[in-house]
């Protein structure tokens, strides 16, 4: 495969994650709580070494967004735990009715 084809997949991969996160942080920035990203290797050669830095930029986005996505999954975990507690916290199981009308 020539360079030029690497350049072009690659840059074509690089932008598919690159929509990922931020679909990812748009996702996460209206509440819910995207899948994580997984990314799978590309059967393409090696990265072309122009296209490192942007690799390296996006490698750094992906683990920040990835990170936001565990926490707000911890943080969801919590709440749900939380909403459970509660719920399992008996009552009386005779309710008291007050007749405030006389």
């Amino acid at each position: 495969m020539s360079d030029s084809q690497d350049v072009v997949q690659w840059s074509a991969e690089l932008e598919k994650i690159h929509q990922q996160v931020l679909q990812a942080r748009q996702q996460l920035g209206a509440g819910q709580i995207p899948e994580e990203i997984v990314w799978q290797p590309p059967a393409v050669g090696a990265l072309p070494p122009q296209l490192r830095n942007q690799a390296h930029k996006l490698q750094s986005e992906l683990q920040d967004i990835q990170a936001r996505i565990m926490a707000a999954m911890d943080n969801n975990r919590e709440e749900r735990d939380r909403l459970r507690q509660r719920s399992s916290q008996k009552t009386d199981p005779n309710p008291i009715y007050l007749d405030v009308q006389g």
